[in-house]
């Protein structure tokens, strides 16, 4: 800026960057810096005679058309008066709309294949599974399955075929108890919520069951086949021999869940408590050779205390009637397997697979009979942010026959520190009787799966 008759001269470009700071001292330039590039800032003079260069800005067109774009076919605006005239009405065919979803194939020592499909609207979905070792029917398994989400209630069809295994340690044996259900299974789901709560639901289930049934308990595998050899049933301690038959079994649950979903519910939840009610019938009136009913009330809560909290369980089992030997009710030595697997509003819970034992942490013995007592009181202390904890512990228990007085109830109480990975909670832990405590009975030392929330 010439300061006699204040005419400005341009004469540096924008994409030189350079700021000005001071006339040089005995001379007519002017001192500046430029732009930090390259590893520092630098000293530059520049004559207030000096001339830009800039040539006029050219950019091609295919960069610039978008200022100028409009959709090739124009719409042309609606009449929201007029009828909307249908040329063909019909009604809604899913077997016309079929989607897939997802298949897959595994080749392995045992060949795994699976595939799902869906109608447009997401109403019906269709699932087949297979698995093969091409040598044995042993040795493959099929499911096939159907669900339907357009009447009312959700409701299944399911075929298994060695698909739809049960677990369970048995008797001290060196691999448990493994099952197989082969047959039909119906189940239709009703959530439900009463509100507007987003974290409170409940859930109304019932199931018909036509299975064969088929238990091992085992203390030897092949694992270079896959063949599990059965136990001999001389060596079965406490525990009655498992027994296999045909059962029809009628199924209804009821389940309520109001809980948050939080990062902590995997290893130290502060809130949540939930509700569970269900019956078991079979008879042998309809196919099988069982007769039994059986009743389950499960309840849990979870109570804050600061960054600590205190978490209560209470469960109870009635059972009549003839069931086969190893859905025995009863308190047992065989260590549980828990999952922190939260069921969805239309699955089943991780207890179907997984049956519970129900062991006392710091007893071991076996009480069997026909009614169940059996609950837990922790007091849980975070150490580790979702990680680890450290928890007291007491359980409690007991069961009973109708045929004589119930024992003296059990009482536990212990310590245990617990690490999480993933949905599973491992345990460290020293426990005892409390008449093993007041004796100085020497404690029992345990690691395994522990409980976070039955459901």
């Amino acid at each position: 800026v010439t300061l006699d008759d204040l005419t400005i001269v341009h004469n540096t470009d924008v994409g030189e960057a350079v700021w000005a700071h001071q006339s040089v001292p005995n001379d007519s330039a002017i001192f500046a810096t430029s732009l930090g590039d390259v590893d520092t800032v630098r000293v530059v003079k520049v004559s207030p005679e000096r001339a830009i260069t800039t040539a006029p800005l050219s950019i091609m067109d295919s960069y610039t058309d978008w200022r100028r774009a409009g959709p090739e076919h124009v719409l042309v605006q609606a009449d929201l008066g007029n009828e909307v005239e249908i040329s063909e009405p019909r009604e809604y065919q899913f077997t016309k709309h079929l989607k897939h979803l997802t298949s897959f194939i595994i080749p392995d020592r045992q060949t795994l294949a699976m595939t799902q499909w869906m109608d447009g609207l997401g109403r019906h979905l269709f699932t087949g599974a297979a698995i093969t070792d091409f040598k044995t029917v042993d040795g493959s398994g099929l499911l096939l399955s159907y669900l339907n989400a357009q009447h009312g209630p959700l409701w299944s069809i399911s075929y298994y075929f060695n698909t739809l295994p049960v677990y369970r340690p048995y008797d001290s044996s060196e691999y448990g108890l493994f099952e197989t259900k082969n047959g039909i299974q119906m189940r239709a789901f009703f959530p439900y919520n009463f509100g507007e709560s987003l974290s409170s639901s409940h859930l109304f289930s019932a199931a018909v069951s036509l299975m064969d049934r088929q238990p091992m308990v085992s203390d030897s595998v092949d694992w270079a086949t896959g063949e599990w050899f059965p136990r001999e049933e001389s060596t079965y301690e406490r525990l009655p021999v498992p027994e296999a038959g045909k059962e029809a079994l009628l199924s209804a649950e009821y389940r309520w869940v109001d809980r948050r979903p939080h990062r902590w519910n995997w290893l130290l939840p502060r809130q949540g408590k939930g509700l569970l009610l269900r019956v078991d019938k079979a008879t042998s009136a309809v196919f099988g050779t069982f007769d039994y009913t059986k009743l389950t009330a499960d309840a849990f809560i979870n109570l804050p205390l600061g960054p600590t909290a205190l978490f209560g369980r209470v469960k109870i089992m009635a059972l009549s009637g003839s069931p086969p030997a190893h859905d025995y009710v009863g308190l047992i030595n065989d260590a549980p397997l828990y999952f922190t697997l939260p069921p969805s509003e239309f699955s089943t819970s991780v207890t179907e697979f997984l049956p519970e034992n129900h062991n006392p942490r710091g007893w071991d013995g076996v009480r069997l009979g026909n009614r169940l007592v059996f609950g837990s009181v922790e007091y849980r202390l975070p150490i580790v942010p979702r990680r680890l904890s450290l928890a007291l512990i007491s359980d409690f228990g007991n069961a009973w026959s109708d045929e004589k007085a119930a024992e003296e109830m059990i009482v536990t109480a212990g310590v245990e520190g617990r690490i999480a990975i993933g949905p599973a909670a491992l345990a460290l832990g020293r426990a005892n009787t409390m008449d093993g405590w007041s004796d100085g009975t020497e404690p029992n030392v345990y690691f395994r799966l522990v409980l976070i929330n039955p459901f």
